[in-house]
């Protein structure tokens, strides 16, 4: 059963990586563009508006979409609770934003960041107005058709987003592609679904009920993750601010987009097995695997490649970027590795106790970026998140210990074979980089890739045979490539 659940979300994170991918590649592309035609400075006059921004934001995300998906049988009198109380929280965002804009212009020196705000406080207004029927993809697992409806929102992002950088050639290029991107986000929502809501509050104290502990780790997880950013924008400068952003959102970007959305994928299958009665422990055991090997081989790639992949897509004014992008992947790779543990805490309904230790952490989050700060400027930072997302990542190894009756051996299992993989690619780097010195960066980095992505996978492998063949994300590869091979034998056998 497990291997069986493993191949549907398998196939299920294909299609979501897919979406996800694309519209990502859309983005990077976006990213790489607007990097050449803007300056760092312009990204951190957005980095700091959107500090704001995303804290509210949390307050459109509390829950409200996650308590209708677990309901085994949502009425519509759920959906259109639901809707109203987005339609009520955003709109209310958005006044918010218009409202404290000059003070948050005050208090970051910049009053760029005043009018950023008053562009970008469209944003979550036309959020709120988004068709609930949407929710119904992912919780059917319609990875296709969701695919087409990311795909076509980013689209039409990059494409006003890159006019609107060539016409302002400052941040409100930025600023005008998000507002874009909520907009398409809208009207597609009732293209691609029939569902037809209207205003009504009548289901609402149960949704509000369920949302607490999701708004709760939610506003932790923002602080959490945030601080760091607040703490560069009140010291430091915004091309400091511009250089950490960026480069923390590149490295860790892969991650989150591929592992994340095998992430995402098993926590929606977890929920549906769930509901139709089904136990999940062998199947989280096989989702474990799965985003050890690749959330740290990942971050093994990005952290070796780190010179080459910022001089090559972001140019020589991003130089100072680089060990933020290698940090940031291995910080996203704790990061990835830790919510796999917390999806399938909150499948089994431990919303507390993930709100209790996310807050725990989120109250330590200033003063470990304050105090790396002190130490290595934005660097140190960097640092001091890579050590927090570790934690998290402990912490939530042995909540799933505690709380799913996980033995701590079997999360060892599946995390000592990509650790040595991944300081088996560190080392076989330190040995190649000398090897290379005098050839272009373009050749350096294909070069890398071609030789440390089969160290890695090797190291895999034979770390896999010594340990005598276990269950996991290598067993799994093989039986769907037996499988595969299976059904062509299969086609080719009927055709003669």
């Amino acid at each position: 059963q497990s291997h069986r659940f493993a191949q549907n979300a398998v196939r299920g994170a294909g299609w979501y990586a897919g979406a996800r991918i694309s519209v990502r590649l859309v983005g990077l592309l976006n990213t790489f563009i607007l990097a050449r035609l803007l300056d760092p400075t312009d990204f951190g006059v957005l980095a700091l508006a959107a500090i704001f921004l995303a804290f509210l934001q949390i307050f459109s995300e509390s829950g409200v979409l996650l308590a209708i998906n677990r309901l085994p049988a949502p009425s519509r009198k759920d959906y259109d609770s639901a809707w109203t109380l987005n339609i009520i929280i955003c709109s209310t965002n958005a006044g918010i934003i218009l409202l404290l804009a000059p003070s948050l212009g005050d208090i970051f020196g910049n009053h760029q960041v005043t009018s950023a705000l008053y562009v970008l406080a469209l944003s979550p207004f036309l959020q709120g107005f988004s068709n609930i029927g949407i929710v119904n993809l992912r919780r059917e697992l319609q990875f296709r058709r969701e695919f087409a409806y990311l795909a076509l929102t980013r689209v039409a992002g990059f494409v006003f987003g890159i006019a609107a950088a060539l016409y302002f050639r400052n941040f409100y290029g930025l600023a005008i592609a998000q507002v874009v991107n909520s907009a398409a986000a809208l009207i597609l929502s009732y293209i691609f679904s029939p569902y037809r809501p209207s205003i009504t509050l009548s289901a609402a104290r149960g949704i509000l009920a369920f949302s607490f502990f999701a708004l709760l780790s939610n506003l932790a997880t923002f602080f959490n993750e945030k601080a760091d950013r607040f703490v560069i924008g009140q010291f430091g400068d915004p091309e400091k601010t511009g250089v950490f952003v960026v480069g923390s959102e590149v490295g860790a970007l892969p991650l989150s987009e591929i592992v994340g959305s095998w992430n995402r994928t098993a926590f929606l299958s977890f929920m549906k097995m769930l509901r139709e009665g089904d136990s999940i422990s062998a199947a989280l055991r096989e989702a474990m695997s799965v985003t050890c090997v690749l959330a740290l081989g990942i971050a093994a790639g990005v952290m070796a490649t780190a010179p080459e992949f910022v001089l090559i897509l972001l140019g020589q004014k991003w130089v100072s970027a680089i060990p933020i992008v290698g940090l940031g992947a291995l910080s996203g790779a704790f990061t990835i590795i830790a919510q796999i543990g917390s999806q399938a805490l909150t499948a089994h309904r431990y919303y507390s106790q993930v709100a209790v230790r996310t807050t725990i952490l989120a109250s330590l989050a200033p003063f470990c970026a304050y105090a790396g700060y002190q130490i290595d400027d934005f660097q140190g930072v960097m640092v001091a998140r890579v050590l927090q997302t570790f934690a998290l990542a402990s912490i939530t190894i042995a909540m799933t210990c505690r709380y799913l009756e996980i033995r701590p051996i079997e999360w060892f299992a599946v995390l000592w074979r990509p650790s040595l993989a991944l300081l088996a690619v560190l080392g076989a780097n330190m040995v190649l980089e000398p090897q290379l010195l005098g050839l272009g960066t373009l050749p350096i980095f294909a070069i890398k890739g071609a030789i440390l992505a089969p160290v890695y996978f090797a190291t895999i492998f034979l770390m896999w045979l010594m340990a005598r063949k276990p269950r996991g994300a290598e067993s799994l590869v093989l039986a769907m490539v037996t499988s595969y091979f299976r059904k062509i034998d299969s086609i080719e056998h009927h055709k003669s």
